[in-house]
């Protein structure tokens, strides 16, 4: 087995970021990325269309996490709120944190709401800031604002390219329960993630 995914995006579905991630970020992003990573294909994973009620955890996230070069997440505070997006996050953060020599960065975060009550580590990340761009319609596309977001995104996607070159070699034990299972119960032990709680999807 090998790699599937160059990036996985999680966001939180069930909220106005869903609207934004799908119409105002992912087209423009996957577009700027594919032009700077010189790739005819670029494989990314989205889940537009949520999780349903009979699938299993097992059966669709943890494999495209597992088989994924990088992690961009879409943050606000609801965002830890879900279980599913918390799962997301824990596992590429444990993957980051354990591998030896420690990669630079594999969670590269995209912030559209105020970052002050997120998690420690969330906090510690270095991310592009998208406040200013989180609107939605026809009327924010034909904005100054949305061509600034444009630029900026352009300039942005550069880490995103980075972080998928220097992605350490894949390796098949990111598919067993420590890395995909364990890291959730170990990233909610710490008192300071009770944002995390209660465990919605």
């Amino acid at each position: 087995m090998a790699y599937e995914y160059d990036v996985f995006i999680s966001y939180r579905r069930e909220s106005d970021s869903k609207e934004w991630t799908e119409d105002i970020f992912f087209p423009k992003f996957k577009s700027y990325l594919r032009e700077e990573l010189g790739k005819k294909a670029l494989n990314i994973f989205i889940d537009e269309q949520g999780i349903e009620g009979g699938q299993y955890w097992e059966d669709t996230l943890k494999i495209a996490l597992a088989k994924s070069k990088c992690l961009v997440p879409v943050l606000m505070p609801s965002y830890f709120q879900s279980e599913w997006c918390v799962r997301e996050f824990s596992v590429l953060y444990h993957r980051q944190e354990q591998l030896v020599p420690k990669p630079k960065s594999l969670i590269v975060p995209f912030v559209i709401w105020d970052g002050d009550h997120f998690p420690p580590p969330a906090k510690a990340l270095h991310y592009f800031p998208c406040h200013e761009y989180y609107h939605t319609g026809q009327g924010f596309k034909d904005s100054v604002r949305y061509f600034e977001f444009q630029e900026k995104l352009k300039k942005w996607v550069v880490a995103v390219a980075k972080a998928i070159r220097s992605a350490p070699a894949w390796d098949n034990n990111w598919l067993d329960d420590t890395w995909l299972d364990l890291p959730l119960d170990n990233f909610l032990l710490d008192d300071d993630l009770s944002i995390a709680q209660p465990r919605n999807i």
